[in-house]
C-alpha cells in the first residue's frame, strides 16, 4: 500500500514539475519573441533546472544572450545545444556569429564550415562566410560564397551588393557596374552602391553620372568624408572649370571629418594654383 502511495505522489509531482518546465519554457518564447531577452533568459534560466537537456531551451537561450552582446554566454548554451542536437546547422552558424562579433575568426570560419556542410543552401550563412573571408582578402572564395547566395536569391540585397563589391576590387568594372545596378534596384535606400557605381562612372569619365549617383550616395549617407573626396574629384576633373571651388568645399568638408587624404588632395590643389 505504502508503494502505491509513493507512486501516486511521484507521478503527481512529475506532472506539477512537468507543468512548470511548460510556463517557464512557454514565457521564455513569448519574451524572446517579444525582444524582452533579459526577462527570456530569466524564464530559460528557470526552465533548465526543471529539465537540465531540454535542447531548445539551451538553444534559445543563446539566441538571447547573443540578442544582449552576452556573447561568451551565448558560445556555452549553443555548444550544449550542439552535444545534444549535433546535426542542426543553423546552430553551428548562430555560434559563428556568436565567435565572430568576439573577433574569434578562426572558430567563427570553422562553424560556418560545419553549418554548410549541413545546410549549404543557408543564405544568411553563406554571406556571413562570405563576409569574413573578404575581410582576409581571400577573394576568390568570398566570390564563390557570394555568387552561391546569389543563385539562391538573386532578389535579396546583400548578395548581390557583395557581388559587386568583390567584382569591383578584382578590377572586373562591367560586371561590377551590372551588379551595383542591380543593387540599387533592389534597395535604393542603401548609400554603398551609389558611391561604388560613382567611382565606376569617373573611371569611364561620365563625369556626369558620376556625380548623379554620388549627389545620392551623400543624400543617404552625409557622414562619410570619402563620399565628399570622390564628390570634389569630380568637380575638379570634368570639363567645368567653375566647378572647382565646388570641389574645393568638399574638400574641406572631408577635412573637417578629419580625412588626411583630403588634406593631401587641397595641399596638391594649393601647389598646382601657386604654380599657375
Amino acid at each position: 500500500m505504502k508503494y502505491l502511495i509513493f507512486l501516486s505522489v511521484f507521478f503527481c509531482y512529475s506532472s506539477v514539475s512537468a507543468q512548470k518546465f511548460d510556463y517557464y519554457f512557454d514565457k521564455g518564447h513569448t519574451n524572446l519573441d517579444t525582444g524582452n531577452y533579459k526577462l527570456a533568459i530569466s524564464y530559460y534560466d528557470s526552465a533548465l533546472k526543471k529539465n537540465p537537456k531540454h535542447a531548445s531551451s539551451y538553444f534559445n537561450r543563446g539566441l538571447s544572450k547573443i540578442s544582449i552582446d552576452d556573447n561568451e554566454g551565448a558560445i556555452l548554451d549553443i555548444s550544449k545545444y550542439i552535444k545534444l542536437v549535433p546535426n542542426d546547422g543553423d546552430a553551428y552558424s548562430l555560434r559563428g556569429d556568436a565567435r565572430k562579433y568576439l573577433k574569434d575568426t578562426v572558430g567563427c570560419l570553422k562553424d560556418y564550415d560545419s553549418s554548410l556542410i549541413l545546410k549549404p543552401n543557408n543564405y544568411d550563412t553563406r554571406i556571413s562566410r562570405g563576409q569574413i573571408l573578404l575581410d582576409q582578402d581571400s577573394m576568390e572564395l568570398s566570390q564563390k560564397d557570394m555568387n552561391y547566395a546569389v543563385i539562391l536569391d538573386s532578389t535579396k540585397f546583400d548578395g548581390v551588393y557583395y557581388k559587386s563589391f568583390i567584382h569591383y576590387f578584382m578590377n572586373q568594372n562591367d560586371s561590377a557596374l551590372k551588379y551595383f545596378t542591380k543593387s540599387i534596384t533592389i534597395d535604393s535606400t542603401d548609400d554603398r552602391p551609389w558611391y561604388y557605381r560613382s567611382k565606376l562612372k569617373y573611371y569611364k569619365d561620365d563625369y556626369e553620372n558620376a556625380l548623379k549617383d554620388i549627389n545620392e550616395a551623400i543624400k543617404l549617407n552625409n557622414k562619410d568624408a570619402d563620399y565628399y573626396i570622390a564628390r570634389a574629384k569630380i568637380y575638379m576633373f570634368n570639363d567645368n572649370e567653375f566647378d572647382d571651388d565646388l570641389g574645393e568645399d568638399d574638400l574641406y568638408k572631408a577635412l573637417d571629418m578629419g580625412s588626411e587624404e583630403a588634406k593631401k588632395l587641397l595641399d596638391e590643389y594649393y601647389r598646382e594654383e601657386d604654380g599657375s
